[in-house]
């Protein structure tokens, strides 16, 4: 397990688990830190406290892959339970994005003021009349944060300035104030930014078609440029989910950094080496999907 203060006690690679999607966000230590706080002692009474065991036997030195599955098992009935997993499918392959929205979501219903630190988003939307210079503004939670792109791809960075915090332009926006229609610029800025920051790269499109657009990121994501104050807001990433396939059939895999620092890549129950070259660059036709990012303390450098 990891200790409070975000420092592992264990030394060696990662154990397998049942569902590799989870391994993602197992691999965040304040979240981990969490969970150990946050779940109650003794058999787990709702999804919180199973997947709050779930982490335990994950990241037991003992390996025992028999009390993995069982434990997530168990936290895979209990999800069951909960509004947000009503309607989900367990037995054929489904959106990762949308099994991060919907797992965040439910335990976000147990514990809704920590959850929301830990993953949501918040961004302000500005418009102002060229007119009569009226503003009005708009908040809004992202997680995840979806990020479209065209299939041509480009670098993260800049995708972020010119879609997703770019200086949007809502066509004929009628003023509140002077009821005139005009072409309204509309700045979107990040107002808070989580502990943990997930990604979602919008792959799949409402024709059923696989955008297979590459995306260039590293390491680092440096977000200073997007917030309001302009404050320094960095991240350092932790995982990505990679998919290999079209939108009705295909293949997840996740690699992670485990606590020591080395790069790993899940495949079901299968974990071999991997390397921060492969999260960010995958082979054998995979695509990266979900990003997940950990916010770096004012002391770090990149």
């Amino acid at each position: 397990m990891f200790r409070r203060d975000g420092k592992s006690r264990l030394h060696g690679d990662v154990k397998p688990e049942a569902q590799h999607r989870l391994a993602g966000l197992l691999h965040a230590p304040k979240f981990v830190n969490w969970l150990e706080h946050g779940a109650s002692p003794g058999a787990p009474a709702n999804a919180l406290d199973a997947l709050g065991t779930f982490c335990t036997e994950y990241w037991n030195d003992s390996r025992n892959l028999r009390a993995i599955l069982s434990s997530y098992r168990n936290l895979e009935s209990h999800l069951k339970r909960t509004a947000s997993f009503r309607h989900w499918n367990w037995h054929v392959q489904q959106d990762a994005d949308e099994f991060y929205r919907m797992l965040i979501s439910a335990i976000g219903a147990i514990d809704t003021r920590h959850m929301s630190r830990i993953f949501s988003l918040k961004q302000i939307t500005t418009a102002t009349c060229p007119k009569c210079g009226n503003t009005s503004k708009s908040t809004t939670k992202e997680n995840p944060l979806d990020i479209y792109f065209t299939p041509a791809g480009g670098r993260l960075s800049d995708i972020l300035r010119n879609n997703t915090f770019g200086n949007d332009i809502a066509p004929g926006r009628e003023c509140p104030s002077c009821h005139r229609r005009t072409d309204t610029p509309r700045p979107v800025r990040i107002v808070y930014g989580p502990d943990i920051l997930v990604m979602n790269l919008v792959r799949f499109t409402g024709a059923g078609r696989k955008n297979s657009g590459k995306v260039g990121f590293g390491e680092y994501l440096d977000l200073t440029h997007f917030i309001k104050d302009r404050t320094p807001f960095n991240y350092r990433l932790l995982a990505v989910v990679q998919h290999k396939g079209t939108i009705n059939q295909g293949h997840y895999v996740t690699v992670a950094k485990s606590p020591g620092g080395k790069w790993v890549r899940l495949n079901d129950s299968t974990i071999t080496n991997s390397s921060l070259e492969e999260a960010v660059d995958p082979l054998d036709r995979f695509t990266p999907l979900i990003l997940i990012w950990a916010r770096m303390s004012r002391h770090e450098r990149f």
